[in-house]
């Protein structure tokens, strides 16, 4: 068994180190985002991906649907697909389904935009997944799917009587280090670290595109065209590759420097980190800051 938390922007800017560093979390499921246009990404899951890939939490990713139709369900998947830009996550790609306008138009409905979601995902290469409360799964879902796909069943209890699931969410109200505030509690009991995300058997030589990108970032693959023709030459894709290497990079280059009237918690907040980050990751520059002192003209990493 595993524990693991699902979290979206609604946690504000997490700490993925202290989070890794505490011990109690196994895996993350992040919200990717909801609805059917582009611009529903969640805000945060750049931010929350690359923080699980550079801690090595093993991740995985749910959309929150709110489809009126089977045709609104596929336009989510495919929002969601783009999203997901090609990126290797170790747990499935869940299809959330709460919104009581699609409960009341029945089990035929709901069942039948849960599968155009899910098949298109799967199509994608990723392994889909059903995430609803308990009462909702057993009502409106039909039972031949809820037996084909994964199931993640929300059910606040002391251990819930729902048969056939493989993650249950028990807890909206856990504490994690590195989280302000609630964050939802999770335990799985399949171990999808074992499997591939497409499902199928793996290429024990090919390279994760995480364990590329750090090997661009040291030098490994060249820079410009000739990185391009190394990757896609040895059959990776480029454009993903570099993608999460501008992510790293740019999480790891910026800085803020210090002007008057400054303090760290609006620094903090203007960049989307932390108080204790900054300290950390400043603190062999800057020995003297703390997190009521710093000087005009420092130019501290964010």
């Amino acid at each position: 068994m595993k524990n693991g938390i699902d979290i979206s922007r609604h946690q504000g800017v997490i700490d993925w180190k202290l989070v890794k560093n505490s011990n109690a979390v196994d895996f993350a499921i992040i919200r990717a985002g909801y609805g059917k246009a582009s611009s529903q990404k969640d805000t945060m899951f750049e931010r929350n991906y690359a923080g699980c890939i550079e801690n090595n939490i093993p991740v995985g990713a749910y959309w929150y649907s709110y489809a009126a139709s089977v045709e609104d369900a596929k336009k989510e998947a495919e929002v969601c697909i783009s999203v997901l830009n090609g990126r290797k996550f170790e747990y499935p790609v869940y299809f959330d389904i709460e919104e009581q306008n699609q409960f009341r138009k029945g089990k035929a409905f709901c069942s039948d935009i849960v599968r155009a979601f899910l098949e298109t995902i799967e199509n994608a290469g990723y392994i889909g997944g059903i995430y609803a409360s308990k009462s909702p799964l057993e009502t409106y879902i039909d039972a031949s799917l809820r037996e084909k796909y994964t199931v993640w069943v929300a059910h606040y209890t002391t251990k819930t009587t729902y048969k056939g699931h493989d993650m249950w969410q028990k807890s909206a109200s856990g504490k994690v280090a590195g989280i302000s505030g609630y964050v939802d509690m999770d335990e799985c009991y399949r171990d999808f670290t074992a499997e591939n995300s497409t499902g199928k058997p793996t290429d024990t030589d090919a390279k994760t595109i995480e364990d590329l990108a750090q090997e661009v970032l040291e030098g490994k693959w060249g820079n410009g065209q000739e990185r391009k023709d190394r990757l896609t030459a040895a059959g990776y894709d480029y454009a993903n590759v570099q993608a999460l290497v501008n992510t790293l990079v740019k999480a790891s280059q910026r800085t803020h420097t210090v002007v008057k009237g400054d303090t760290l918690s609006a620094i903090a907040k203007k960049y989307g980190t932390t108080v204790e980050k900054i300290l950390t990751d400043n603190k062999d520059t800057y020995p003297k800051m703390t997190a009521d002192f710093i000087q005009t003209g420092w130019k501290l990493k964010v």
